[in-house]
């Protein structure tokens, strides 16, 4: 019952990948790194439910998903950057955290299995780009707050990846004997991901429209 529990939650995520396809043409290239996020979502979630369908391990895909995942985050965040040393910086993110992936999969771990290292470094750090865009938005916006799609998208990483990092924290330190209180974070991280769903299709809505470009008379 849980297992499919678990796929009916996360497979709404589709209503903001039908969404944000549907306005992929019209919404600002800012945000369009955010529609390959969802959808690299769905189809890794829909093809790790079909492996354990099938008895076959989602791990490798499963860690090589958070990995592509981190650069196309990144990539998003560099979009909203103007500064220019700070794209440099989430540049050397990228390869530091490619090598702690390495490290974490390949030296400390097999990678046919599911690792912690690098997913508890990996959520750590879109906690904080998420609390630094938040804090931005917040000083410089002079409008509903609600309805700025950067706010809401980084509200709702803040909010699934605080809690992914501790179900990380958890599933490390308590004895996988202890059934029932695994089962109960489980459970938790399941109704947190179907509230972040919606609130990445109602960021999907507030994606705004690139600008029109007016030749001059």
């Amino acid at each position: 019952m849980q297992f499919y529990l678990s796929v009916l939650f996360s497979a709404t995520v589709i209503v903001a990948c039908i969404i944000a396809l549907n306005r992929y043409h019209l919404i600002s290239r800012l945000y369009r790194p955010f529609v390959f996020i969802l959808w690299l979502g769905f189809l890794v979630d829909l093809t790790g439910y079909i492996t354990i369908m099938f008895g076959v391990s989602y791990a490798v895909p499963g860690n090589i998903y958070v990995l592509i995942n981190l650069y196309l985050v990144l990539w998003l965040f560099t979009r909203w950057e103007i500064s220019q040393s700070k794209k440099r910086l989430f540049q050397i993110m990228a390869v530091l955290l490619t090598l702690v992936w390495i490290l974490d999969n390949f030296i400390l771990n097999p990678i046919t299995q599911l690792n912690v290292l690098f997913r508890f470094c990996y959520s750590s750090l879109l906690i904080f780009l998420s609390i630094d865009q938040i804090n931005r938005v917040i000083v410089s916006e002079r409008k509903n707050i609600w309805k700025n799609a950067r706010f809401v998208i980084c509200a709702a990483f803040l909010i699934f990846y605080t809690f992914k990092s501790l179900e990380e924290i958890f599933f490390l330190v308590i004895d996988p004997k202890n059934e029932d209180f695994l089962s109960y974070v489980w459970m938790i991280m399941m109704v947190i991901t179907l509230v972040v769903n919606s609130i990445y299709a109602y960021a999907a809505l507030c994606i705004p429209s690139k600008e029109k470009f007016i030749l001059p008379y």
